[in-house]
């Protein structure tokens, strides 16, 4: 693959299972050569040349069977997805995504909380992290009108305890999934006045929430896609969205 110096270099590797500890690098005064091996099923780190392609600005690297730590990124890398590998434990350090603006780990083995480096990556505008292990996510600690993220989707999780306040902090987020986890708890108060006015999305089927929503999630006047089924709320029966809910824990 040739792309001219001054050209955005977008590599697209997806399903094809690269080695990429063996990819050869070739960088000349006008042009980046990238070879590749032939797919197969083993286990692989992902090689430390990625920070050597300076116009490198969207790279996927989905269904590689990638394993280890994230190493460092091109500076213009704004665009990377990884989804459906194998990245075990933590995420990496926060600073290695700290230019980018869609982050997609989606479908690891990563665990732990969520940190809050990498909920408020000052660039990041997409944050998808569902389909892992992790059991709670750290606190956004204060009103954090700077940040630019507007979609989290941690569906799919093993998020424990009740729905995180501080997710209002963040400005512009306007679209929200924590269903399928393990989320407990009423619906906090705070969350009431979002949807409709800055959050256009919120999604929380398929946890143990309890008690009555907030007032405003039940006016149906309000232009905004909510899911609140199969959890153990008290909702008016006439509240598509709230349907199917199982016995009271409370």
């Amino acid at each position: 693959m040739q792309i001219g110096r001054n050209a955005a270099l977008n590599v697209k590797l997806h399903r094809l299972g690269f080695v990429l500890a063996n990819l050869k690098l070739n960088v000349k005064e006008m042009f980046c050569t990238i070879q590749w091996m032939a797919h197969d099923m083993m286990e692989k780190e992902m090689a430390p040349f990625l920070a050597k392609l300076p116009l490198l600005n969207t790279l996927d690297l989905s269904s590689n069977n990638l394993k280890g730590i994230v190493p460092n990124l091109p500076i213009n890398l704004r665009r990377l997805s990884m989804s459906h590998n194998v990245l075990p434990g933590h995420i990496s350090p926060a600073s290695v995504f700290k230019h980018l603006t869609v982050l997609d780990l989606s479908d690891h083995r990563l665990s732990s909380p969520i940190p809050q480096e990498v909920l408020t990556l000052p660039m990041v505008v997409r944050l998808n992290i569902p389909t892992n292990k992790f059991t709670e996510m750290e606190v956004i600690p204060y009103p954090s009108a700077d940040l630019q993220l507007r979609v989290l989707d941690a569906h799919a999780n093993r998020l424990r305890g009740h729905p995180p306040i501080s997710l209002v902090n963040v400005a512009r987020l306007s679209s929200i999934d924590l269903s399928h986890n393990q989320v407990s708890g009423r619906i906090p108060v705070e969350y009431g006045p979002k949807p409709g006015s800055s959050w256009k999305s919120l999604f929380l089927e398929d946890n143990f929430l309890t008690g009555n929503p907030p007032p405003q999630f039940i006016d149906r006047t309000v232009a905004v896609c909510n899911s609140l089924a199969r959890n153990c709320l008290r909702c008016p029966l006439n509240i598509r969205f709230c349907r199917e809910q199982w016995p009271g824990l409370e």
